[in-house]
């Protein structure tokens, strides 16, 4: 077993500029056309045209069975404008820009496929539950699927910086299913994921509300900045782990975050069904996400 570090250690080592890769640019220039509401699809296309490889990769997204098209997509513009839409192409090229600038493959035991199944479940489920959700702030689908898709992105900066310790780590996890992952790390680590990824977004200077939701979207107590979107998130994160586990639940078992967003529980239960369904066409879609 490896040795334990301390949290204050491996945020030293995750914040070192030197070893710290930089937001890629393309990324740079995705996050300033998400705050820019002047941003047209044509301007999306060209920034996301400028990598071959991501043009391919969102391509294949788009002609993929999840979203049921019914012919072959070869033009980036068409394929925003009759499949994806604007915000969720955004999302996702962001977010397979940024995952790439990390080596998942340093780590034997660490399941990439299993990694994006999870992360685009709890986007799609996420973005799908907003209509049932009765709260005073005005939440944003667009947002939303973006917080999914990112929530545990700090994971890949652990299997990257820690190869060798997130084995042991996930050795555990599969020896004990029913365990939250976060717990093992912070038994090992003295941190968790959360904390890496909030860190790091910090550190790209990522806009402060997604920070906060990859940090906080575990803890249904947490009340500060953006607690109503991470509450969401972390309950549609909690509810998709299990589907992808194969455990027979429809969804998590939290009464009080269902009454504290003050969410219709039948209507609650028939999106989580047509979600579930979803899986393995999402599951397709993390294979295309980890190539």
């Amino acid at each position: 077993m490896s040795t334990v570090l301390t949290a204050t250690s491996i945020r030293l080592e995750i914040q070192k500029i030197k070893e710290l890769p930089p937001l890629p640019v393309i990324a740079k220039k995705l996050l300033a056309a998400i705050n820019d509401d002047d941003t047209s699809i044509d301007d999306i296309a060209k920034i996301i045209q400028s990598d071959p490889i991501l043009t391919s990769r969102i391509l294949g997204l788009a002609n993929s069975a999840f979203f049921g098209f019914n012919r072959k997509l070869y033009n980036l513009s068409e394929a925003i404008v009759n499949v994806l839409g604007l915000d969720l192409v955004r999302a996702m090229a962001l977010t397979m820009v940024m995952g790439g600038v990390f080596d998942a493959g340093k780590c034997r035991h660490f399941d990439l496929v299993r990694h994006w199944s999870h992360a685009f479940m709890t986007a799609e489920l996420v973005m799908r539950l907003l209509p049932v959700v009765k709260t005073d702030e005005e939440l944003h689908g667009n947002q939303l699927f973006l917080y999914g898709l990112l929530h545990n992105f700090g994971i890949l900066i652990l299997v990257d910086k820690f190869p060798k310790l997130m084995t042991d780590i996930f050795e555990i996890a599969r020896k004990h299913p029913e365990r939250r992952l976060i717990y093992t790390e912070q038994a090992l680590l003295d941190m968790d994921h959360h904390q890496a990824g909030s860190w790091l977004a910090q550190k790209w200077q990522l806009p402060s509300d997604v920070s906060t939701v990859i940090e906080h979207h575990h803890y249904p107590n947490y009340r500060e900045a953006y607690w109503q979107e991470s509450m969401l998130v972390g309950f549609s994160s909690r509810t998709a782990r299990n589907w992808i586990l194969g455990v027979d639940i429809l969804l998590s078992d939290e009464p009080a975050v269902i009454e504290t967003l003050k969410m219709d529980q039948q209507k609650l239960e028939i999106i989580a069904e047509k979600c579930r369904d979803k899986l393995e066409d999402i599951n397709c879609i993390a294979r295309e996400m980890s190539t």
